[in-house]
Formats: C-alpha cells, sequence, structure tokens
C-alpha cells in the first residue's frame, strides 16, 4: 500500500503543476508502463503457483521445464490436467528522485523466490522458505515382455505384465480374434491367452487406460508352433561322397518352410514342397579334408529358425578299379550248384541242368532249362534266395532242348514291357524237319506272363547238308527289338543264320557259311564287336574272324576268313560294356583242362587287339570264389553276361557242372573298401 500511496500522491502533484504550466510527464509514463508490467507479472506468478499447487495436490508430473529464457522458467505438466505456466523471477525497485523516498524500493513481488530442476523432477521454493517438489512423469506404458508366442492346439500361454505411470484408476483390457480366447487377471498382472482347435495364426489386443485420459496399447502375436522333422538318417548327410551331385535331404513339417542360404559357397539348396525335400548340390571336394556346412531351416512366415542340420561332405580319397563276388553257387562231389534253385525246383537229373546259358537285366539272372522240357527260372540279383519261375505257355519244338539259350535285348517302346529290357528264349533242333524248327520268343510282358514267339524257320532245300544242324545252342544279339539281329551258329557245322527282327516280328533269315569247316565241334559261339560287319567265331580250338566275301547264287552270304587270334580260344559270352568313362570287354574262359574263369579287359576299339593287348587284365573264377588253382574241372561250355547298374557293372557267369557266379565291378578305396549300395 505504501507504494500504491506514494504512486497516487505523485500522480495528483503532477496535475496540480498541470494545471499551471506545460509539464513533461514522459518519467510519469514510464513508471506507469512499469508498475503495469510488475501488477501483471504478480498475476502471472500468483496464477502459475496456484496451478503448481492444483498439480501437486493432484499428484500429477512435471512433463518439461525449460529456462532457456533469462528471468523466466516455463513448465509444462503432464496429463490432461496439466498445462503450460511461464514463472518469472522477482524483480529489484528502482531507486527515488530528487531526494524523495525511492520508488518500487523493495525485492520484486513473487510467489516462489527459487525454482529448480534436477533429472528427478522440480523444486518450487516459496517465500517462507517451504517447498514443493513435483517429479517429472514417466511415459504412461503398458509394458508386456515377449509379446510373440508358438502356441498349439487348445494350449493356453500367460503374458505377465506392468503399466508403467498407473495411478488407482488405471485399468487393462483385451481383445482376442481368429478363435482365440483372452482374458485379464488383474490381481496377478496377467493376461491368459487360450488357442483354437486347430491352431491357427492369431492375436490379442491388449490396452490399459486411466481417467486422466491416457492410453497404451500392445498386441499379442501367436503362430502354429513348428513340427519340423528332419527324417534322412544323420549318417546320411554327415557323410556325402566328395564327388560333384546332388543330394536329398527329406523333411517333415507342418508349416511351410524355407532354407537360408548357406554360407558356404560349395553348396546350394533347393526346396520342394511335398512333404518337403532339400535338394542339395555339392561341388566336388578337391581340398583333401572334410569339410562341413550348416543348412538352416526357416519358418517361411516370420523366418525364424525351426531347424538347423550340419552336412559333411567326406574327402576324396584314391579308389581302384575292383572285381569282387557278390555270391556264387558252386558245384562239389555231393551236389551240383543247381540244387539251390530251390524255390523254382527245375534241376536236371542228368547233371546238366542249367548249365549252358544265362541272361540278365538290372533286376535277374533269366536261366533257360537246358532238358526235354520248357522251364525257365530268374535268380534276383541282390538276393539269390528270391528266385521266380517263369511262364512257358505255348513254348514247344526242339528235339534237344525246349528252352535252351535266352538273351536280353534293348527294348526301346514305353508301349512294351513297361519300357524295359526284353528276355529272349530259343528251343535246340538238331534236324532239320519243320515240326522241330528253331522257334524264338519273347517275353513282352516279363516272365509271368506267357511269352510271344517272334519268329520260327527251317532249311531251305537248295542248302540240305546238315544245314539246320543243332541251331539255337546260342545266339548274338545286336540293335534293338524294334530293329536288331540275332546270330545263330551251328554247333556242328561251319554256319550261321542271321534272323532280323523289326517290333519284335521276324522279317528275314540270311544263312551264311563261315568258320572252321574241318573242326569237328564246329561253333560253339558267335559274337559281333560294336559297329562291325565281321563276326568272331570261337570254341575251344579256335578263334576266327570273318567278313563277308559277296552273295551265293540264292541269295545267302559267304565270309571268308579275315584273321585269328589265340586269345579267343576257348572264350564264350562276350560284352561290351562302358564303366566308369571308359570301354571294357567281358567274358568268360574255358582252359584246356576244363577250368572256368571271368575275365574283363579294356576295350581299345578293336576285339582282336584287345584281347592281344590284355590291357587291364582282371580275372575271377566260375567255379571257386577266391581262387583260381583251387577249382575243380568243369564243362566245356561257359556262358557270361554284364549289366552296368548305376556306379556298379555286375557280372554273372556260369559253366557246366561248375558254378553260378555273380561278381561286382567298381570303384573301391583304397584306403578303406565300403560295398556300393
Amino acid at each position: 500500500m505504501k507504494t500504491f500511496f506514494k504512486l497516487l500522491f505523485a500522480f495528483s502533484l503532477g496535475l496540480a503543476i498541470a494545471g499551471c504550466a506545460k509539464y513533461d510527464d514522459t518519467e510519469l509514463r514510464g513508471k506507469v508502463d512499469s508498475l503495469t508490467s510488475e501488477v501483471n507479472t504478480l498475476k502471472a506468478n500468483q496464477q502459475a503457483m496456484q496451478a503448481v499447487i492444483d498439480v501437486w495436490k493432484a499428484g500429477g508430473y512435471v512433463a518439461s521445464i525449460d529456462d532457456s529464457v533469462p528471468g523466466q522458467h516455463t513448465i509444462t505438466f503432464y496429463g490432461d490436467k496439466g498445462k503450460t505456466v511461464v514463472i518469472y523471477d522477482g524483480v529489484d525497485g528502482e531507486d527515488g528522485v530528487d531526494g524523495e523516498d525511492g520508488v518500487d524500493g523493495e525485492d520484486g513481488d513473487t510467489f516462489f523466490k527459487d525454482v529448480t530442476s534436477d533429472e528427478d523432477g522440480v523444486t518450487f521454493v516459496k517465500q517462507d522458505d517451504t517447498e514443493i517438489f513435483i517429479p517429472f512423469a514417466k511415459a504412461f506404458k503398458l509394458v508386456i515382455e515377449n509379446p510373440e508366442a508358438e502356441v498349439e492346439a487348445g494350449a493356453k500361454a500367460e503374458f505377465s505384465y506392468k503399466v508403467e505411470n498407473a495411478n488407482s484408476t488405471t485399468s487393462v483390457d483385451v481383445f482376442a480374434s481368429g478363435n482365440y480366447a483372452a482374458v485379464v487377471d488383474a490381481e496377478a498382472s496377467k493376461i491368459v491367452v487360450t488357442a483354437p482347435t486347430p491352431a491357427v495364426n492369431g492375436s490379442v489386443l491388449a490396452w490399459a487406460q486411466n481417467d486422466e485420459g491416457l492410453f497404451s496399447m500392445r498386441k499379442l502375436n501367436f503362430i502354429v508352433k513348428a513340427e519340423t522333422t528332419v527324417t534322412t538318417t544323420e549318417e546320411a548327410y554327415q557323410a556325402i561322397p566328395a564327388t560333384s551331385g546332388t543330394f536329398e535331404v527329406d523333411v517333415v513339417s507342418n508349416i511351410d518352410i524355407e532354407v537360408e542360404k548357406p554360407s558356404v559357397d560349395w553348396v546350394t539348396v533347393a526346396v520342394t514342397k511335398a512333404d518337403y525335400k532339400l535338394t542339395l548340390t555339392l561341388a566336388e571336394n578337391t581340398t583333401g579334408e572334410p569339410r562341413e556346412a550348416t543348412i538352416n531351416i526357416l519358418r517361411a512366415d516370420n523366418k525364424k529358425q525351426v531347424q538347423s542340420i550340419k552336412i559333411v561332405q567326406l574327402a576324396a580319397v584314391e579308389k581302384v578299379l575292383t572285381l569282387e563276388r557278390k555270391w556264387g553257387w558252386y558245384s562239389s562231389a555231393d551236389a551240383l550248384w543247381t540244387a539251390k534253385m530251390t524255390a523254382i525246383s527245375i534241376s536236371h537229373p542228368d547233371g546238366y541242368g542249367m548249365a549252358r546259358a544265362l541272361a540278365m537285366d538290372d533286376n535277374y539272372i533269366y536261366l533257360p532249362k537246358s532238358s526235354g522240357y520248357a522251364a525257365v527260372g530268374a535268380v534276383s540279383i541282390a538276393d539269390a534266395t528270391k528266385q521266380v519261375k517263369g511262364n512257358v505257355t505255348g513254348i514247344s519244338g526242339g528235339t534237344t532242348f525246349v528252352t535252351s539259350f535266352a538273351r536280353v535285348i534293348k527294348n526301346t517302346s514305353e508301349t512294351v514291357n513297361g519300357g524295359k529290357d526284353i528276355l529272349l528264349v530259343c528251343n535246340l533242333t538238331e534236324t532239320n524237319s519243320d515240326a522241330n524248327k528253331l522257334q524264338v520268343y519273347a517275353y513282352e510282358n516279363g516272365i509271368e506272363a506267357a511269352p510271344k514267339m517272334i519268329a520260327a524257320f527251317c532249311w531251305d532245300s537248295a542248302n540240305t547238308t546238315n544245314d539246320w544242324r543243332r541251331y539255337g545252342d546260342r545266339f548274338f544279339v545286336t540293335g534293338t527289338y524294334q530293329d536288331g539281329k540275332l546270330y545263330f551258329p551251328s554247333y556242328h557245322a561251319n554256319k550261321t543264320v542271321v534272323l532280323s527282327i523289326a517290333n519284335g516280328a521276324r522279317t528275314s533269315v540270311t544263312q551264311i557259311a563261315a568258320g572252321a569247316e574241318n573242326s569237328p565241334e564246329g561253333i560253339k559261339d558267335v559274337t559281333v564287336y560294336p559297329g562291325d560287319t565281321k563276326l568272331f567265331l570261337t570254341n575251344i580250338t579256335i578263334a576266327n574272324q570273318v567278313a563277308s566275301t559277296g552273295g551265293k547264287s540264292n541269295g545267302w552270304d559267304e565270309y571268308s576268313l579275315t584273321a585269328s587270334s589265340e586269345k579267343g580260344k576257348g572264350t564264350f559270352g562276350y560284352n561290351f560294356f562302358e564303366f566308369n568313362e571308359k570301354k571294357y570287354i567281358a567274358y568268360a574262359r574255358i582252359d584246356g583242362g576244363n577250368k572256368a574263369w571271368v575275365e574283363v579287359i579294356e576295350d581299345k576299339g578293336d576285339l582282336l587287339q584287345s584281347l592281344s593287348a590284355q590291357e587291364g587284365l582282371m580275372k575271377s573264377p566260375i567255379h571257386d570264389a577266391t581262387k583260381l588253382d583251387a577249382e575243380s574241372a568243369t564243362g566245356n561250355l561257359a556262358d557270361c553276361c554284364v549289366r552296368v547298374v548305376k556306379d556298379t557293372a555286375y557280372i554273372a557267369a556260369l559253366t557246366r557242372d561248375g558254378g553260378l557266379i555273380v561278381d561286382k565291378l567298381y570303384m573301391k578305396a583304397k584306403e578303406a573298401a565300403s560295398d556300393p549300395k
């Protein structure tokens, strides 16, 4: 009030003087403006103090304080009860004029003498030194750790929660979708979610709110729990061969999966869905050491890892070509090897049964019964106890053997025998009688179905001298079932008959005269080198190569001797095949003492040259399993067939009364043998 009365007095005196003379009121006006500003500041501080007290009583919070403007503090309170206020520092009064008492001379008026802040909040110091402390606000926030979970059908999942900066009016609620159910256990501060049956991906919304209008929401996500299993055995994918190529790993999964790109450059992975198959493509391991890589299997929906497998590619090892016995049946003084044919019971009482010939495809060895009645048996290459009796309906004829010889011919038609190669069987005739003519049969639907006769022919009236003496002992096949030739040598004469077929039907028959005309045994086997037109005729004492010299007057051909081979004598059943990127020749041999074995040599591009060189020669006894010199005497006929299946060449051979054997030719690790599957 003192200041107020002084102001009134000064104002009255000014008016009196103004009434007498012109008066300069600039100074007075300045003091009025200053007073007005002081009053406004006072009002603002009073309002600010009231706001501070209201927030403090309500348990409110300071959101921020700004002291950047000298002489004032800008404070923003948190929540809908909050607002921004400015608190001004007090101002000192000015000195008096002309010896009069000083005007506004006390400290500037303010309700707070000090305002300070630290990391916890703001302290307001009143004039009487009492303090009001209002803390800084923490964000209003619903906190749920790990808001994503994998679920199974009908399973419950619990989520603990807390609400930061909550007050007594704070509540938490939920909303579930995708057939999920959810409840809030406020007492335990938990959200309990139940998955549907069957389990599907889904979500639950959870939120917190209070009466100040604060709101915070979180989303809980649920995905079906992965059930992913690698069904390929660990031993398989941790021992992958060093050679380049592909390897498959089977996976069963209830979710869509994908594969993370491996961190190494020597393996790539492709995924096919049905179920799931991982196809690994590996480069050849030339490092000299085993190497490994990790294949990570991921969920397709969120890319999280669900499975990890370690693959190991073995180091390359030196391998050598090996001829090794798979199984064998051997005759003894007490029993013939044919006694092993227990499942089909077609042994022969005269001791010759099944001793003359065999044929082979990828699965079976086929044995025609060289006897007075028709029979064909099959023995599994993989398991000799697995035997099948062939259907011989319609097979007849043959003055010596009804089913004498057999060979498998290549088939190029998917509509015949399911695209598989076809077994051919012939009888054996020793007369030129039309009733006993040479006949050839084809098993177009496997050996358990009746065969089809594809050719029957007999002697020509222009060539009556023993022209048909014992044809059908053996034959040699070239070409295919759709376009091929069958060569039948005469057992007792220097004659060979050539039967041409097309799509399993006879097209022509040609007889050629060739061979050792003075030999009492005639020709026991005939061979045609691939791509050649010359015949190679053998028995125990001869191995002659003959070539055509032109046709005879009746249209038949005549051949003459072009070369002989000492190494070819006593050889039977020639096979020309490719294996491990090289060409080979395999055949059976009988020595002068009637001992028999298999020989395998490298093919040098010419039959006689290859026989002479004997390069890479490998031998395997037919009668005994291990030693050539342990063989017992055998008959004077042998046969041999070869079939290449994947990385193994199977060689089957037999001799009359001696034995039936299956050898395998494969690349074997030099350090440690491992039998190919």
